[in-house]
């Protein structure tokens, strides 16, 4: 298991959720309010559209979800392979590596670069 995936879930982002999934169902005219108010509740409101006693109430779905269960990511969020440096060689200094520099810029030590761990 990587080091974000089972991890806890908290509020506001499954509020978010909550809220993202409905939208189907609100497209789709099969909810509470399209039922009672017709055609015009079929239109999606995004998030930041939201007025905040609709997040909130939102958020109160959420508290009451994460009182009950125990919730958790189901994949790893997305993360960027770092590049790591594994080209470096000693450029200028003296015969014995004293002062050598890398030609990364970094100072070579025991004629091995100290950026040698460095990854972007």
């Amino acid at each position: 298991m990587s080091e974000t995936e089972g991890k806890w879930v908290d509020e506001e982002s499954l509020a978010m959720a909550l809220h993202e999934a409905g939208r189907e169902a609100v497209e789709k005219g099969i909810t509470v309010s399209a039922q009672k108010f017709g055609e015009e509740a079929r239109r999606y409101t995004e998030w930041d559209e939201l007025a905040e006693p609709a997040k909130e109430g939102r958020r109160m779905q959420a508290r009451f979800m994460l009182e009950r269960y125990r919730i958790t990511r189901k994949a790893p969020e997305p993360v960027e392979e770092p590049t790591v440096h594994y080209d470096h060689e000693a450029v200028g200094g003296t015969e014995h590596g004293i002062g050598q520099r890398c030609k990364c810029g970094g100072l070579m030590i025991n004629g091995v670069c100290g950026n040698a761990a460095y990854v972007d």
